[in-house]
């Protein structure tokens, strides 16, 4: 069908249609039909999306051959025509390009697609069926950090891996805001506390709210004297159980005078020692000087899931910072971007460059850094390996 027809159709059903990016959306549907899509991944794309024009879902005239990228660019200029349920569409081609060439579209976008999500979801309250599926889902639950992939999910409060340090909570270290310290404040300023006979405290915001059965005041538990004066924590190994219990009361064997250090006292407990990674676990470790073995290397403050490993000849590099001062001492130096792409091949040095690195480039023009022999890959794919000499 010609470009015109489309136009007609189009603004025959729609007229308030951005025509600017209609017809930019028009010829670059006409340059994706001759274009030559060969040895590449492509997808089915309709020129008059179903959503809005249903009845030409089956017409072969309305579907076109695109590639995944060019997809994506065809979703964002219909998006930029017809607006509203159109950016939902562009939403979910994310699927289809990867996060870091996205590029300032998906970025721009964003405003749009929460300003609509914003929009259908006003006024939607939950039933309390769902409230009671999210209670159970979410109960006994964290929010976790996996330090090796950057990924976040949720585990139980006793997993071993949170126990042990493996996994880190994302609330972990988190400072509020001085305006949202206002807003917590002001949200729980006139709050009246009420208790039952069964001990059991809620707020309400006025004394018409107050349920019956509860009257103001707080728990038996917030009066009388402390329960810590005069007392001492007791642990006990092979239950796990803790307790305080009186001075004058006699320890007996199963329990020994200590509390457990569970994962809030991990830094505390190894404040004396220094921070290493892990070559064979992959885990960062706490150590004294007499427990670093040759597959430990010193911390440098970057998580695990962004570390690179570097490798030239029998020598080991860990991370970035580590792999400028080899090359440093080595006098090879470059510019950033071919320590960013090792198959980059070295072109004619840059006038405004120092003399050693002019030299280098000259020296080695039309070669890349793996045919310099070195070779990069992540910590997550990497193996360990004794005949390896780490460089420090």
């Amino acid at each position: 069908m010609e470009k015109n027809n489309f136009v007609s159709l189009i603004t025959k059903k729609y007229p308030n249609v951005n025509n600017h990016y209609l017809m930019r959306y028009l010829r670059f549907i006409d340059y994706l039909k001759h274009k030559d899509f060969k040895n590449q991944f492509v997808e089915k794309h309709h020129i008059l999306p179903i959503s809005l024009f249903p009845e030409y879902s089956k017409e072969s005239w309305n579907i076109v051959v695109v590639s995944a990228r060019g997809h994506y660019l065809c979703h964002w200029l219909l998006a930029k025509c017809f607006g509203g349920k159109m950016w939902f569409a562009f939403n979910q081609m994310k699927r289809i390009i990867p996060k870091n060439k996205k590029g300032i579209l998906y970025e721009l976008s964003r405003k749009h697609i929460q300003k609509l999500i914003s929009q259908n979801n006003l006024g939607r309250k939950m039933t309390e069926e769902n409230k009671k599926l999210l209670s159970k889902r979410t109960k006994n639950t964290v929010v976790v950090l996996n330090p090796l992939t950057g990924k976040k999910f949720r585990v139980l409060k006793n997993d071993h891996r949170l126990i042990n340090g493996d996994l880190k909570m994302i609330c972990a270290g988190h400072v509020k805001t001085e305006e949202t310290k206002r807003k917590i404040s002001e949200k729980h300023k006139g709050r009246i506390p009420c208790v039952n006979n069964e001990d059991v405290l809620i707020y309400v915001k006025s004394k018409e709210e107050i349920p019956q059965g509860f009257k103001i005041g707080m728990p038996s538990r917030y009066y009388g004297p402390s329960t810590c004066i005069n007392t001492y924590w007791m642990y006990n190994p092979k239950t796990g159980e803790q307790k305080r219990i009186d001075k004058n009361q006699p320890i007996t064997e199963e329990w020994i005078r200590k509390r457990f250090n569970g994962p809030g006292f991990f830094h505390v407990n190894n404040s004396n020692k220094k921070k290493y990674l892990n070559l064979i676990s992959k885990t960062y470790e706490f150590l004294n000087e007499d427990e670093v073995q040759s597959y430990h290397c010193p911390f440098d403050g970057v998580p695990l899931y962004k570390i690179q490993i570097y490798r030239h000849n029998q020598v080991l590099i860990v991370g970035e910072k580590n792999f400028r001062k080899y090359l440093n001492k080595n006098q090879m130096l470059l510019p950033k971007k071919y320590l960013k792409d090792f198959d980059l091949k070295i072109d004619v040095p840059h006038p405004n460059c120092n003399k050693q690195t002019k030299e280098f480039m000259i020296k080695n023009q039309s070669r890349s850094l793996n045919d310099l022999g070195f070779e990069k890959t992540n910590l997550e794919n990497f193996s360990w390996n004794c005949s390896l000499q780490l460089f420090i």
